[in-house]
């Protein structure tokens, strides 16, 4: 008689033996249903891995056992967790899961009934199992969070109730003497109650309230505008000084032109980039104006006879001195 090893335990068994006596497998049906089972040696420090052609995924009977020790346990533990903290249908699916998986509980499950589930479909049901009581324990917080809120606001009727007549009174002789800042708090706290006498005082109260910030917030915009207009005005007078009277005259009249083109005009300065209304300015309306085109479009020539330099010359047409003499 030889000894070969469990495929499901891994212990070693007559190789005549029908059923494991340690774990209970079926044998001789289980190696009747294998579609020619690769053959493989034992040793003393090793293991008979059987394997399907079939199977995509082979997997040794060892890493089975290990594989459900280890997610057993920690079905197991979230199983207590659950079950300690109220939550009976999360851990309802976390001991489902840990009962598929444990290897003892398997092995005394089918010493009853005969059944044996292959590795592939425990797995599966106990990855169902984990996405039930990952459900049944979102809905479990969502229901804690729902009671939490709710006796919050018991409480804060009962408070209410307590001492309804007094903070009536309160909010009244508040309004009364248009402190809505302070009946404001007391209606921050209770007005979720929709208390039927509360409500219409904390309502007025809110409106006057909201009144009296756009009263602030508009006296708060006129401020900054008067602000703004005495900080232009010192702006402007301090230019004023700084350009001259007929530079900052230029300045206000032509408020395109710059600062410094301001100062050049009023100086009677001439430079290269100047425009056609800059010498106008200092030289009033020039004694002849010629225009030409000779196929490169209109250029022009504006001529002052008292003056030196006498003559500009507009070589584009876009009022401004690329040249004179």
């Amino acid at each position: 008689m030889a000894l070969t090893n469990c495929f499901e335990c891994g212990k070693q068994i007559s190789d005549k033996a029908t059923v494991c006596p340690n774990c209970g497998v079926p044998i001789e049906k289980v190696l009747k249903e294998k579609v020619n089972p690769l053959e493989t040696k034992t040793t003393e420090n090793s293991k008979e891995i059987y394997t399907e052609e079939s199977s995509s995924e082979p997997l040794s009977s060892l890493t089975s056992i290990t594989i459900g020790w280890i997610f057993g346990i920690l079905l197991s533990l979230g199983f207590l967790g659950a079950l300690t903290s109220g939550n009976i249908a999360t851990s309802f699916f976390y001991l489902i899961g840990a009962l598929f998986l444990l290897p003892p509980v398997r092995k005394k499950v089918f010493q009853k009934t005969k059944l044996s589930i292959p590795f592939a479909y425990r797995i599966a049901i106990v990855i169902g199992t984990i996405f039930l009581a990952t459900i049944a324990l979102q809905r479990a917080e969502s229901a804690r969070a729902d009671e939490a809120t709710q006796n919050a606001k018991e409480k804060k009727m009962k408070e209410f109730l307590s001492q309804k007549n007094s903070l009536l009174k309160q909010v009244q002789r508040q309004v009364q003497d248009k402190n809505y800042e302070n009946a404001l708090r007391v209606c921050n706290k209770y007005m979720d109650l929709s208390d039927k006498d509360l409500s219409p005082l904390c309502h007025k109260v809110k409106d006057e309230v909201s009144k009296k910030m756009q009263l602030a917030q508009k006296k708060a915009q006129e401020e900054q505008k008067i602000v703004a207009i005495k900080e232009a005005a010192r702006q402007e007078a301090e230019l004023k000084v700084s350009m001259g009277s007929k530079a900052w005259k230029l300045h206000k009249k032509h408020p395109s032109w710059s600062v410094e083109d301001c100062k050049n005009v009023a100086n009677n300065r001439i430079w290269i980039g100047m425009t056609y209304d800059m010498i106008k300015a200092q030289r009033g309306l020039p004694n002849s104006a010629n225009p030409s085109n000779y196929g490169n479009g209109t250029q022009w020539q504006w001529c002052w006879r008292n003056y030196t330099p006498s003559c500009f010359y507009d070589h584009n047409d876009d009022s401004i001195i690329d040249s004179y003499n």
